[in-house]
This record gives C-alpha cells, sequence and structure tokens, in this order.
C-alpha cells in the first residue's frame, strides 16, 4: 500500500482530497449517495488534522517564546554592574587570579571591570582552585584569600569566614583607607578571632579553626572559651574539644600561598633596604646583614629602573639582587645579606 504524503494547511481542501485519493490503492466505488458522505467525512477528518498540526506550531511558538523571554530577563538580571551598591566600601582589590566569585547578599553576581575594584559589606567571596586575592582594607591592613574559600564582608570590622584560608596583616603598607578605626575581626562557627596589631592566619576546614601567629597576638573566644595565640605559635580548636596552642614557624611551606596572593611592590625611590623589608614581611623570613659595610650599601643605594616589582617576594628577591653589589644566601631561616666577592680573574690580563 501506497503511503499517504502528509498535507500541509496552505494546501486548499479540494487539492487536498485529489491529493489523498491519487495515492490510493483501487477499490470498488461506492454507491453515489454513501459518496458523498465519504468526502464529507474525509475532509472532517483532514480539517481536524490541519487543526492538530496547527495546535501545535503554536505550542512550539508559545513555547520558543517563553526561551526568548526567560534568556532576556536572564540577561537583564545578571548583566555586570559598574560598581557594588551595598554601602561605603570596604576593601578595595588590589590583585586577583583564577576562578573568583563575587555576589551580593541576595546571591546576584558581580563581574567587576579589570583592574582594582571595592568591595562592600553584604558582599561574598568564593575562590576556586589556584585562586587567590589580595585586598587592601579600609581601616588599615592587607587581606589576602587562598584557594577554596568562601567569606562574606560583614562590615568594616568583620568578616564572615564559612570555609578556607585567609591571612591578615594588620600593618602592611599597603592601606585602603589608612584608618586605622577599629579591629577586623574574623568570624567563625568555631569562635570569633580577633587580632592586636599582628600578622596572622585563620584557617576554617573540616570542622577545624586553626590559627598561626608570625607577629602580635591573636585571641579566640566562643560560648566555651577563650584562647590566645602570640607570635611563633599555632592554636588549633576541633569540635567540641579544648583548644590547644604548639609552636610554629613564621615561614615555609604553610605561608608559601600567601607569597601569590602579594600584591605588586613599587620599587621608585626605595633603597635596597626597603626592598629588603619587604620581603622579609611578605616570606615571614628575617634577614641580616653580615657586615656593616653590607647594611650601609642597602640603606643608601636605591633601586632603579624596575618600577612595579610582581613577583612572588622570595621569587622577586633573586631577581632583584643579582643586578646590586649584594648577595644573600639562607641559614636557619634567616636571609644573610652581604656583599658580592670581588671576580678576581675580572682584573687578570
Amino acid at each position: 500500500m501506497k503511503s499517504v504524503p502528509e498535507l500541509e494547511s496552505d494546501i486548499r481542501s479540494d487539492e487536498a482530497l485529489e491529493a489523498l485519493f491519487a495515492n490510493a490503492a483501487a477499490r470498488p466505488l461506492p454507491r453515489a449517495d454513501r459518496e458523498e458522505q465519504i468526502r464529507e467525512r474525509v475532509h472532517a477528518a483532514w480539517q481536524n488534522g490541519v487543526r492538530s498540526r496547527q495546535r501545535r506550531r503554536n505550542n512550539y511558538f508559545a513555547m520558543a517564546a517563553s526561551v526568548a523571554i526567560a534568556a532576556i530577563i536572564g540577561v537583564l538580571l545578571y548583566q555586570p554592574r559598574l560598581a557594588p551598591v551595598d554601602g561605603s566600601p570596604v576593601a578595595m582589590v588590589e590583585k586577583r587570579f583564577g576562578d573568583l566569585r563575587i555576589a551580593d547578599a541576595s546571591g546576584i553576581p558581580y563581574y567587576p571591570a579589570p583592574g582594582a575594584f571595592a568591595v562592600s559589606p553584604g558582599q561574598s567571596i568564593n575562590t576556586g582552585s589556584n585562586a587567590g586575592m589580595a585586598l587592601s582594607w579600609s581601616n588599615g591592613g592587607s587581606l589576602r584569600l587562598d584557594e577554596h574559600t568562601n567569606l562574606t564582608l560583614v562590615s568594616a570590622n568583620e568578616i564572615y569566614l564559612q570555609r578556607g584560608r585567609i591571612y591578615f596583616d594588620s600593618n602592611a603598607g599597603a592601606q585602603f583607607g589608612n584608618k586605622n578605626t577599629g579591629t577586623l575581626s574574623i568570624r567563625t562557627d568555631h569562635g570569633v578571632v580577633t587580632p592586636l596589631g599582628t600578622r596572622y592566619v585563620t584557617q576554617h576546614m573540616n570542622d577545624k579553626l586553626m590559627v598561626m601567629v608570625r607577629q602580635g597576638e591573636v585571641s579566640v573566644k566562643n560560648a566555651n572559651f577563650t584562647a590566645t595565640a602570640l607570635g611563633g605559635q599555632r592554636l588549633l580548636v576541633a569540635g567540641q574539644e579544648a583548644p590547644s596552642v604548639v609552636p610554629v614557624l613564621a615561614y615555609g611551606d604553610e605561608w608559601r600561598w600567601i607569597e601569590k596572593t602579594t600584591p605588586a611592590w613599587n620599587t621608585d625611590g626605595k633603597t635596597i633596604h626597603e626592598f629588603l623589608s619587604w620581603v622579609s614581611r611578605e616570606s615571614g623570613r628575617e634577614f641580616r646583614f653580615d657586615s656593616s659595610s653590607a647594611e650601609n650599601l642597602a640603606r643608601t643605594e636605591s633601586l632603579i629602573g624596575y618600577g612595579q616589582v610582581d613577583l612572588e617576594p622570595s621569587i622577586a628577591l633573586r631577581v632583584v639582587l643579582m643586578t646590586t653589589d649584594l648577595d644573600w644566601s639562607i641559614e636557619e631561616g634567616v636571609v644573610i645579606v652581604k656583599e658580592k666577592a670581588l671576580d678576581e680573574s675580572a682584573g687578570a690580563t
């Protein structure tokens, strides 16, 4: 049996009937009185088919229109905003890399333009793998975020750390507001971390709170206890256990991530001694000179031609000192700075 081709709504009814009968196999002719009934029923069935197909088309058009409207709404709703609107900025983002997501209190994402930008109370920041951020805090100091960190900016004096690891240097040279008005507290589900003029790491992960102090003093307080950690100490709170305090170095693998988030440092008008001080602050390694002449050279010789140094401080130490008359080595965790030895072969004839 031959198949009947699908009839389109734009074919006139008579032509459609002719096409239908033309493709039908030979059959006995009906009586004249029955032929008209057959024609009427076939015509009615054809019209029902046309209406059914038209309804399907209308449904498709309605669905497509709905999708288009939803897409337009999505574009309008999630388009980048030029600036946060949640209040006075609490920090200025100076450096960022990797997968970073910033959203306001309602969860709407904020897509900043390239370069430095401000963040405000109510916004949340989430860093992905191999990501990091450095912020100059409005009340003074520098805040760093490691990868896999999720926090909310509550106010100029408070951060809520849900997960991850942050570092705060209350006396860093890079200062957004330079107000020094109030202490920045880090609130976690295990307690509130409050510093007193210090450099320290707060880490909240896997139901544990850990605080490592490079310099100064940090207190951790919740409903059950108040504990304190000093420079060179690590404080750990695990579950409902009492906090423990143990010694910790101020440098090493646990601190290396901080150097990756260090903002570029401007060398213009700076001496070698100022550069070494910056490296020491960011790396956690102290430095000292092996002679008074080496120290005098560092304090009097300026760095020329470097501009912005956007390298990890430990790497910058190698690169910058290569072009000076000073050399360095590490002994027992301390950077020893000395004058370069004269190349005796240079004067040979």
